[in-house]
């Protein structure tokens, strides 16, 4: 049954026209180009007059960037900004050989990894190679968002995140909700694209390749002239690439293309259309963390359940695992294409800028990016068993797969418009009113899909009597065993990435669907669209900003004093479906003060004031919306151009309160909370929590020249952040049986649950008891003490009270649970206590922020042999050191009279990376380039145990950086 939706995915935007109408709109995406446009046309005496929205930069190979437009929208030199920018132009990048944007951001003091599990043990994504680290998560100690072209929202879920088309990226520090709407205090990160050269004709073509294997082709060219018989010119730019990455751990990949567009068409100096168009695929693997499975009685295995294979490993416990070849680099590779994905994303923009009076400029943007994201995983999460146990028929060490996937699209559609006015002079006292608007519609969908058996004519095959489970009455298709010591680390073909619809297994056939079905019969209050079993796991969500800005800056002084007043007002309609009843209205209004005071040549003080707002994403444990979020910040700084601006940069202190900031519970968290043992499930609520933050620090950006050919950027970030309030979520009790007045435990129709009274008989169905076998009721009792012979006691989760063993006591036996989830763990049947009460310590007020380094710096150099015989030659490097790397907060239970809380860091790290390159100069237009970078030159590569969240006891191991890797680039240039 087709899900029904009560909007459009791409429902017309509700507000073009009044942009229009007003004739304002904005632009917030930096139009910095590769190569500077010169102030003349070649061939023309007319000169080009640049609109306030563009950025020109002069061409001398430099790290710095003077001016950039993601801040207030118009062209701004840094230096009169009052606040904290650091630009990476590509030049940089180049050097720096790096291509992904979650791997470029790094180089920028203070940022960090998207990580999935972020503060447990299970921690990933900041790893080369993790399909997780698509994106940056972290700056000033919070969550920070990235922005293309300052237009689009990139979504760390879906996007694909390759550099090839980047031209430059702005770090942009603290509040920037005036111009860019829902943001978090710590900041904004804005991506901005290529843009072809009106005055010239090129062509790049690159070929990289590394010591793992990796290979990279792209190929650039930028094309303009001027329209015959007018004054009016063109240009086109085209870029491409095709990559296929490999890494350390074995059968770990990336293949990803993509192509870029960008036009532009001067119709005279006052006006110039714009458009752009990108299109990348991506297909990867995913490491995963591997588990040990094995029954905790089992003399042999019981002690390593469920333990990682890393920690194994690392433990020396892991020699009879797959006859000793078990290995770091092997032990997270047995997912490869069973856990891959696919994601796709396109980026369409267009653009007019006019400038309508010298004293006028006017720019009308629109476009629409969407991205999509199949993630093909198992479920559950495989886990590698022993030989002869857990029901494994192989004879060898196997994982139980169970094919799903899970799309997820998201798109973001905008429409926008800014009117720039430079108001009259007065006595030396200058000012510009910025006014604009913008209209932006976001969706995103994600609806799990499994496989389910098919009859001859295509149908699901239904059991009505279990039409109300998890399957909707259908038959999934059962797991496959699959043994990697004999076959290698790469999975069965039936878990390809790209899974077909239908799959042929042993004869049947299975058709992929939706995980949760819609039926009539189970329309309800809280399931309007009558999803079976519930909609939680339905996540389709409508955000609609409609938005009014303006800001007023000001030139006093003669220039030695500027000012900035900046207000917007959002009007956001937030709708999550299918639960119609958590839609939001929400006015949120933000604002920006700022003043610069130039008291001494180029030496700039400033001070700024603003706050930021968030549209909470996500549903708690217990199904109910998150809170929208908000922060203000303060900022003081110093900004310098010294020695004729062969050294400019920015020292600044900030202090910043965010409140009702959202993150997810961990795997390890959520197993405490919403514990599942399969007699009801889990209470399946939502991830999602709220905590407040307050951070403060102190940053330096540094970049100079200080001798030709050298050239030098450095940045350091010192991060001080303390949680708000105590965050404790109940723990919940999924595992309820029915029971009688006499303690006994029953089936549905009120008949006592029989069990064998020895333990060997097996199998054993309770609904059809075996003539002749001695039975006895199973009661509440025996589940807490055992019966005569010491049988059917119930192993109780020591944090959550889940009963792990309820399949071996016919706990799962149909009828026997009451399908009730989430109630208060004091109703447990067993009489369970957890160790911390009713509730679990998510977050403690006054700790210590966890998941980034306190201290951390970037610095990088490069000499280029100016002249003489070794001109064309360069060396240089790069060294990134991070210290005090707080990880998370644990329990430590070695002494039970005296649990103590503790705080787990990572050992301080200093990772260094070298470059060298030389390029000829073959004719006037054609150069070729080599050059080698070698990342981690030291081999820095070492192995950390974490421990468990609850009690402290080791409970993983990771390899800490990758291990050495060289890589050959080799670029022509026409």
């Amino acid at each position: 049954m087709a899900l029904i939706s009560p909007v459009r995915y791409f429902p017309a935007p509700r507000f073009w026209l009044a942009v229009i109408a007003c004739g304002i709109a904005r632009n917030t995406q930096a139009q910095s180009s590769p190569r500077p446009e010169t102030s003349r046309v070649a061939g023309s005496a007319e000169a080009i007059e640049l609109t306030p929205f563009e950025v020109s930069e002069s061409k001398d190979d430099s790290y710095g960037s003077s001016s950039s437009i993601s801040i207030t929208g118009t062209r701004k030199e840094l230096l009169r900004m009052p606040l904290s920018a650091e630009i990476l132009n590509r030049t940089l990048l180049d050097d720096l050989g790096a291509h992904e944007l979650r791997e470029m951001v790094t180089f920028a003091a203070g940022t960090g990894a998207f990580m999935a599990a972020a503060g447990t043990s299970d921690a990933s994504g900041d790893q080369p190679g993790d399909r997780l680290g698509t994106t940056v998560g972290t700056l000033r100690g919070l969550s920070v968002g990235l922005m293309r072209n300052g237009l689009f929202d990139n979504r760390p879920a879906t996007s694909t995140n390759d550099g090839f088309s980047t031209d430059r990226i702005e770090v942009i520090r603290g509040p920037q909700a005036l111009l860019y709407g829902a943001t978090n205090v710590s900041g904004i990160i804005v991506v901005n694209s290529k843009r072809p050269i009106l005055t010239r004709n090129s062509l790049r073509a690159t070929y990289r390749l590394d010591n793992e294997g990796s290979t990279r082709a792209e190929i650039e060219a930028n094309g303009s002239g001027e329209i015959p018989g007018t004054k009016q010119r063109v240009g086109l730019l085209v870029s491409a690439f095709d990559g296929a990455d490999r890494f350390w751990r074995v059968n770990n990949q990336i293949e990803s293309k993509g192509i870029f567009a960008s036009g532009a068409w001067r119709l005279d100096r006052r006006l110039t259309v714009r458009a752009d168009y990108e299109h990348t695929t991506r297909t990867s693997t995913d490491p995963f963390t591997a588990r040990l499975s094995a029954p905790a009685n089992d003399p042999t295995f019981g002690s390593r359940n469920n333990l990682p294979l890393r920690l194994l490993l690392q433990q020396g416990r892991a020699r009879d695992i797959f006859r000793g070849a078990l290995n770091f680099e092997n032990a997270d590779a047995f997912g490869t294409d069973v856990v891959g994905e696919i994601r796709g994303s396109t980026i369409a923009s267009a653009q007019i800028e006019s400038e309508i009076k010298p004293w006028l400029s006017v720019i009308v943007q629109g476009g629409l990016a969407r991205a999509d994201r199949l993630v093909h995983n198992s479920a559950p999460a495989p886990l590698l068993t022993p030989p002869g146990l857990g029901g494994n028929p192989t004879g060898e060490w196997a994982l139980q797969l169970s094919p799903s996937v899970n799309p997820f699209r998201t798109s973001d559609r905008v429409w926008r418009g800014i009117a720039n006015m430079k108001l009259p002079t007065i006595r030396g006292v200058k000012h510009e009113l910025t006014l604009g608007a913008e209209t932006r519609t976001r969706k995103s969908d994600q609806l799990a899909e499994r496989w389910y058996e098919i009859d001859a004519s295509g149908q699901f095959i239904r059991n009505a009597a279990q039409l109300n489970n998890g399957n909707s009455g259908r038959t999934v298709m059962p797991s496959v065993w699959w043994a990697p010591g004999t076959q290698g680390f790469d999975g069965p073909d039936i878990f390809r990435v790209s899974p077909a619809d239908v799959i042929e297994l042993n004869g049947r056939r299975y058709r992929r669907d939706f995980v949760r079905n819609q039926f009539p019969q189970f329309i309800a209050a809280d399931n309007p669209l009558g999803f079976s079993n519930g909609s939680s796991g339905i996540n389709y969500r409508i955000v609609n900003d409609d938005a009014l800005f303006g800001t007023l800056s000001g030139e006093w002084f003669d220039g030695k004093v500027d000012t900035l007043i900046g207000y917007r007002y959002d009007d956001l309609e937030d709708v999550l479906v299918p639960r119609p009843d958590e839609g939001r209205t929400l006015g949120r209004g933000s604002h920006m003060l700022g003043l610069n005071w130039r008291f001494w040549r180029n030496l700039t003080a400033y001070y700024s004031h603003g706050t930021s707002f968030l549209v909470s994403n996500g549903l708690s444990t217990m199904n109910t919306a998150m809170p929208p979020g908000s922060g203000v910040g303060d900022e003081i700084g110093l900004k310098f151009k010294l020695w004729g601006e062969r050294l400019s940069g920015t020292v600044s202190v900030y202090d910043s309160k965010a409140k009702n900031n959202t993150a997810n519970l961990s795997a390890e968290a959520k197993a405490i909370v919403d514990a599942a043992s399969a007699v009801n499930g889990r209470a399946n609520g939502g991830l999602a929590y709220a905590f407040d933050r307050k951070t403060k620090g102190y940053e330096v950006t540094l970049v100079a020249a200080p001798i030709r050919g050298l050239r030098i950027q450095a940045s350091f970030s010192h991060i001080n952040a303390n949680e708000g309030a105590d965050v404790s979520l109940p723990i919940l009790y999924n595992d309820q049986f029915n029971a009688n007045a006499a303690g006994q435990v029953t089936l549905g129709n009120g008949s006592p649950l029989l069990v064998p009274v020895s333990t060997a008989v097996r199998p054993w169905n309770p609904l059809s008891p075996t003539p002749g076998v001695a039975t006895q009721a199973l009661t509440v009792d025996i589940l807490r003490r055992g019966d005569a012979n010491g049988n059917y006691r119930a192993t109780l989760d020591p944090n959550s009270g889940a009963i792990t063993n309820a399949a071996a006591l016919f706990l799962n036996t149909p009828t026997v649970g009451t399908g009730v989830t989430g109630l208060p763990i004091a109703r447990h049947q067993l009489g369970f206590t957890p160790p911390t009460g009713s509730t679990f310590l998510v977050r403690k007020g006054g700790d210590r922020t966890t998941d980034f380094p306190v201290n951390s710096l970037s610095y990088t150099m490069n000499y280029r042999v100016p002249e003489g015989r070794f001109r064309g030659l360069s060396v240089g490097g790069n060294v990134q050191l991070s210290f005090d790397r707080l990880a998370y907060y644990y329990t430590d239970r070695s002494n039970p009279a005296a649990p103590q809380r503790r705080l787990f860091t990572l050992p301080d790290n200093t990772l260094a990376m070298a470059f060298a390159g030389y390029e000829w100069r073959i004719s006037k237009r054609f150069t070729l380039q080599s050059r080698i970078n070698v990342s981690n030159v030291m081999n820095k590569v070492s192995v950390t145990t974490f421990p468990n969240l609850a009690d402290g006891t080791p409970d993983n191991a990771r390899v800490m950086n990758a291990p050495r890797v060289w890589a050959w680039t080799n670029t022509v240039r026409f």
